[in-house]
């Protein structure tokens, strides 16, 4: 996958890409981990809802 694109709002989410990821001119709360460009137009609100969420696991590499 070259790129992953957000076309819709994003509540309580954790996006890890090792490309680049393109928000839309949409909301974003949650936390983003990137090895290639991050860009967008909305805003970006912070959010560790889903790494204290019951079951979720952090992904493997990854402090």
């Amino acid at each position: 996958m070259e790129k992953m694109e957000i076309k819709a709002a994003i509540k309580n989410g954790f996006l890890s890409s090792d490309k680049n990821i393109i928000i839309a001119n949409q909301a974003f709360y949650g936390q983003a981990q990137v090895k290639g460009n991050f860009e967008t137009k909305g805003t970006i609100h912070y959010s560790d809802a889903v790494l204290k969420a019951p079951g979720f696991t952090v992904p493997k590499g990854m402090n």
